[in-house]
């Protein structure tokens, strides 16, 4: 069994991808747009490994509204994480998708992520 991927490490990829794109806001509810990665969690997606067919496929979920939010999805990629990656991943994805740039959402997301009661 492969180890779940930390809170510590989305963490700090996240902060990496907010320090580089601070003011960057998503236009669609998408993980992809013209085959790239659109949004903050696509973005993570990618630098931590998954492959864009695992994002086409969070796409097509949903495809009447947009991609699902983590917490609605039912893909087998979110049991990956650890469950505080998991509230760290969908606190940003609501921030960024309620129009926060992508500095403020990382920042709110480690605060909630980091009050989370995990027992």
């Amino acid at each position: 069994m492969n180890d779940l991927i930390s809170y510590e490490t989305v963490a700090k990829v996240l902060r990496r991808i907010a320090d580089e794109q601070p003011n960057r806001k998503v236009s669609t509810y998408r993980y992809l747009v013209c085959g790239e990665p659109s949004c903050l969690i696509a973005v993570l997606l990618e630098r931590l490994g998954v492959d864009r067919e695992v994002m086409r496929e969070l796409d097509r979920e949903d495809a009447s509204q947009g991609a699902k939010m983590i917490s609605l999805s039912r893909h087998k990629l979110w049991d990956d994480f650890d469950k505080q990656a998991r509230v760290l991943m969908q606190s940003a994805q609501m921030s960024q998708d309620n129009g926060c740039n992508w500095k403020t959402a990382v920042e709110y997301a480690i605060q909630v992520a980091e009050k989370v009661d995990l027992k």
